[in-house]
C-alpha cells in the first residue's frame, strides 16, 4: 500500500463525522431484523520535518464506530450491538543523501464487536463478539545508483490476532442429583 509522508512543512488535521439513525431512511428490507444504528468517525493526523530536508514524519490516529440499539428479529428482543476500531498509523522518512530514501513506518489497530449481528432466526443466548489485532511493520528504501541503475529493497513483518467469544452466557444452574 501507498502511505502519507511527512513533508517540509508542518501540517495536520482533525475530523469527526457522525450518521445517527435519525439521519438515514427506515430500514426496509423485507428481513423480520430490525435496529437502530448510530456511526461515528474520528480522525487526526501530523506530519513535518525532523530534520530539514533530510528526515520526515507523519502519524494519524482513526477511530469508526458504529451501535446499534433496539435490536430484534423472530424471537423478539436483541442485545445492543457495538464495534469501535483504534488504529494509529506513524511513519518516519530519511533522505540521508539525494541518491538514497529511506520509510519507517508502523500500523497497529485494534477492533472490539460485542452483541455480534444475528441473523433473523437466532435467538439472543448465541451473540458472540470479536476481537481482532493488526500490527504492520514496514522498512523500505531505494537508491539511484545513476542514471540507468537503481536498487530498491523492502521487509515487512505483519501479525494479525482475532479471536471469537461468547457475548451471552446461558442462566442455568446445573443439577447434581441423580435422575
Amino acid at each position: 500500500s501507498v502511505s502519507k509522508s511527512g513533508t517540509s512543512r508542518y501540517a495536520g488535521q482533525i475530523g469527526y463525522q457522525f450518521q445517527s439513525d435519525g439521519m438515514a431512511a427506515g430500514l426496509n428490507s423485507g428481513s423480520r431484523s430490525r435496529y437502530e444504528q448510530n456511526r461515528g468517525w474520528f480522525d487526526a493526523n501530523v506530519g513535518g520535518p525532523v530534520v530539514k530536508d533530510r528526515a520526515y514524519f507523519y502519524g494519524s490516529y482513526y477511530r469508526p464506530s458504529s451501535s446499534r440499539a433496539n435490536v430484534a428479529n423472530l424471537y423478539g428482543a436483541l442485545p445492543d450491538f457495538s464495534t469501535a476500531r483504534n488504529e494509529g498509523f506513524g511513519k518516519v522518512t530519511v533522505t540521508p543523501t539525494r541518491d538514497v530514501l529511506v520509510n519507517f513506518s508502523y500500523r497497529g489497530s485494534r477492533r472490539l464487536e460485542e452483541g455480534d449481528i444475528f441473523a433473523s432466526n437466532a435467538t439472543q443466548s448465541t451473540g458472540v463478539g470479536n476481537e481482532a489485532r493488526l500490527k504492520i511493520g514496514t522498512v523500505e528504501g531505494s537508491w539511484v545508483i545513476n542514471s540507468r541503475s537503481y536498487a530498491t529493497f523492502k521487509y515487512t513483518h505483519f501479525t494479525n490476532e482475532t479471536q471469537g467469544r461468547p457475548d451471552n452466557v446461558a442462566a442455568i444452574n446445573a443439577s447434581m442429583s441423580p435422575a
